[in-house]
């Protein structure tokens, strides 16, 4: 689902780390994943295919990483040696930028809102055998640095540095006759980590501006955490199952275990929390065809999670007093969600007609911690409470209670596209409506942010020569941030454009898009503000 951000960001996070491709990725409360929401940088459905970007930023259009199979469409590894028939090394470097802007009414000057840049540099790289085997692995490494205000003269510069690495195992058991039965292990480590630093906006003439070279100031207090680790460690199988020519069925089922440690190390003071969130996931696929005209594809997928957070506090009081100290259980959290994807395709001659449907669910409950039997940990919330009646600490800016938290959410998305085949190979036109929906209930406080957004996306490639394939794109929609309020539709525009090229007489590829996309408000707003995005994607491709 994609979410307009404009001026305003607020997504719950999703991420885990043994996805696939393009899988649906359960709920993980990474931080990392949850600010790559906030900004529409995550799901990207094209993160495997420039070609599709290049031409509108398509996502169901047949591509050598778009077929309707177990490991393209699903993301289970028990397709991974079906995917293609050569071994081959890819790398993908690419980025992406974010630039909002709005005017400090009634003045003529400007104050940019938003400054984030993402750079990518990922190698999927496998090795297919005979019998039906394949090994391979897929990493990334990504940066990422947002700036927004905090204050009227201060912002807040996040850090994020990720870098992940997964390998996996696939093949025949071959003491099933027939090679009905395909087998499949996985393993993933990723360690994410961020910085959360505040800087005085860079003051010019002209305007305010963000994520330049300004002075640094303190942290907004002792205690609230600024530096943050998750490591995350999994481990999975899968089992697919040929049950016709036409018919394959996998299940599979993963272990991840995330480590998270959040602190603030002052000179006087010290906090820090810490928290295991092992996540159960399972999941279910299913690939049919019919023919060589039909093709339809289903992953179902199930997690589960429950963990407790500790925390650790330490100022000090001063010299010849006694330090002000805590350590407990700051919380409980429960987590568990479901999600279905389907895509269906016919083709006949040079038609192509493309669908699919998606839809999630997703449960969280917070439960602050308080001791009930002597001997019990202290909680967190106890401690405040300790900590306002000591003397001289009304003099600290304490952060805030924990509290009850549930929240509820259900999305959709649905998508229809054609494509058209040009005689001779000379290139293919495409075109997509776009619908997603996503509603919150959050306990205590109610409905919303329930964001409704559509757009229609259209692009074209055509080959010039043997060696060289242009492409070109663009959409148009409206994204409604919120159902339940006035006055918060955007417009989004986007132009693409790209090339593919094919070296003469060799095997390599490469293969380049560039995409720009325009937010505008679709109501009144004396402030015109405005976003722009901008995204680059490069593939370089070595089949063996």
């Amino acid at each position: 689902m994609r979410r307009c951000r404009g001026v305003l960001s607020s997504l719950i996070a999703l991420g885990m780390v043994l996805g696939g491709p393009r899988g649906v990725r359960p709920a993980a409360a990474q931080l990392y994943e949850s600010t790559l929401q906030s900004l529409d940088y995550a799901p990207d459905p094209t993160a495997r295919s420039p070609r599709l970007l290049g031409m509108g930023r398509l996502t169901l259009l047949d591509d050598v990483h778009n077929h309707i199979s177990l490991w393209d469409f699903a993301g289970n590894p028990t397709g991974i040696a079906e995917a293609e028939t050569a071994s081959v090394v890819e790398y993908r470097p690419g980025t992406r930028s974010s630039e909002a802007i709005r005017d400090q009414w009634p003045s003529t000057r400007e104050q940019e809102v938003l400054r984030a840049r993402q750079l990518r540099h990922g190698v999927e790289t496998w090795r297919r055998g005979e019998g039906g085997t394949a090994y391979g692995l897929v990493g990334e490494v990504a940066t990422l640095e947002r700036s927004r205000p905090f204050s009227p003269v201060l912002e807040e510069r996040e850090k994020f540095s990720v870098p992940t690495l997964n390998a996996a195992v696939n093949g025949h058991l071959p003491w099933i006759h027939g090679n009905r039965v395909d087998y499949a292990v996985r393993a993933g480590y990723s360690h994410e980590s961020y910085d959360d630093q505040f800087f005085d906006f860079l003051e010019l003439p002209q305007g305010s501006y963000l994520g330049r070279p300004s002075s640094a100031v303190d942290a907004r207090d002792a205690f609230t955490p600024d530096h943050q680790t998750v490591s995350s460690l999994g481990f999975g199988g899968a089992f697919a199952l040929r049950v016709s020519s036409g018919l394959k069925a996998a299940l599979g089922l993963d272990r991840v275990t995330k480590t998270v440690v959040a602190t603030n190390e002052g000179l006087r003071s010290s906090s820090r929390t810490d928290e295991k969130r092992p996540f159960n996931i399972a999941q279910g696929s299913l690939i049919a065809r019919l023919g060589h005209q039909v093709e339809f594809g289903a992953d179902a997928r199930a997690w589960r999670s429950q963990s407790e957070e500790m925390f650790r506090w330490s100022v000090s009081a001063g010299q010849g007093n006694l330090a002000l100290a805590g350590r407990g259980k700051r919380l409980s959290r429960r987590e568990e969600g479901t999600s279905l994807r389907t895509r269906a395709r016919w083709s006949a001659g040079p038609l192509e007609l493309n669908a699919s449907a998606g839809s999630s669910f997703r449960r969280l409950v917070i439960t602050p911690w308080y001791p009930v039997n002597e001997g019990d940990p202290a909680g967190f919330n106890d401690f405040l409470d300790q900590a306002g009646f000591r003397p001289g600490a009304d003099t600290l800016l304490l952060p805030a209670r924990v509290q009850n938290r549930r929240v509820k959410e259900n999305a959709y998305d649905l998508v229809a596209g054609a494509a058209w085949r040009l005689p001779h190979g000379r290139g293919v036109v495409a075109g997509e409506a776009h619908r997603s929906r996503r509603a919150t209930d959050t306990r205590l406080i109610g409905a919303g942010p329930n964001p409704v957004q559509w757009d229609f996306r259209a692009g074209a490639e055509v080959r010039c020569s043997s060696t060289f394939l242009a492409r070109a794109g663009g959409g148009y929609g409206l994204t409604d941030q919120d159902a339940l309020t006035a006055d918060d539709t955007y417009r989004h525009a986007s132009a693409t454009a790209g090339f593919g090229y094919l070296a003469p007489g060799s095997r390599w590829s490469l293969d380049l898009a560039y995409s720009v996309e325009w937010l505008d408000p679709d109501f009144a707003d004396p402030t015109r503000s405005r976003e722009t995005r901008r995204q680059l994607a490069v593939q370089s491709r070595w089949p063996f």
